[in-house]
C-alpha cells in the first residue's frame, strides 16, 4: 500500500512543479509583453507564453491523474479534454481554452500591436486555466 501512496505523492509533486513553472512563464510574459523575435514579431511571444503556461498547468493535471499523453503532437484542446475527462470543471476549462485560442489571430498582426485589452484578457484567461487546474488538486 505504501508504494501506491508514494507514487501518488510523486505525481502530485510533479503536478505542482508544473503549475509553479506555468506561473513563472506567465509572470515573465507579464513583465515583458513586447518581447519578440524574427519569427513571431511583436507580441507573438506574449500569446505563446500565455498558451504555454496553460499547457504546462494542464499537463500537470494529466501527470497527477496518471494519464498518458503524446509530446508535442497533441493540441491544447485535446490535452484539456483528456485531463478533465470525468471532472466537473471540464466544460469551464474547455470554454476558457477556446477563448484563449480565439485571440491567436490578433497576435499575428506584424504592423500593429494588439490592444491592451487583448493583452490583459489573454493573461487573465491563462491565469484562470491555472486556477482551474489547481482547484482539482488536493488541498495543500
Amino acid at each position: 500500500m505504501g508504494f501506491w501512496n508514494f507514487r501518488k505523492a510523486k505525481r502530485e509533486e510533479s503536478a505542482r512543479e508544473r503549475i509553479a513553472r506555468a506561473r513563472i512563464i506567465l509572470s515573465n510574459a507579464r513583465a515583458h509583453p513586447d518581447f519578440c523575435c524574427d519569427v513571431c514579431g511583436p507580441y507573438g511571444h506574449y500569446h505563446y507564453s500565455c498558451r504555454n503556461a496553460a499547457r504546462f498547468a494542464i499537463k500537470g493535471l494529466l501527470i497527477f491523474r496518471g494519464r498518458q499523453f503524446e509530446e508535442p503532437a497533441i493540441g491544447l484542446k485535446s490535452l484539456t479534454t483528456l485531463a478533465f475527462e470525468g471532472l466537473p470543471d471540464r466544460d469551464r476549462c474547455l470554454a476558457t481554452v477556446n477563448r484563449l485560442l480565439a485571440y491567436l489571430p490578433g497576435f499575428d498582426f506584424r504592423d500593429e500591436a494588439p490592444t491592451q485589452a487583448m493583452l490583459d484578457d489573454t493573461f487573465l484567461l491563462a491565469e484562470e486555466i491555472i486556477v482551474i487546474v489547481t482547484s482539482v488538486l488536493p488541498a495543500k
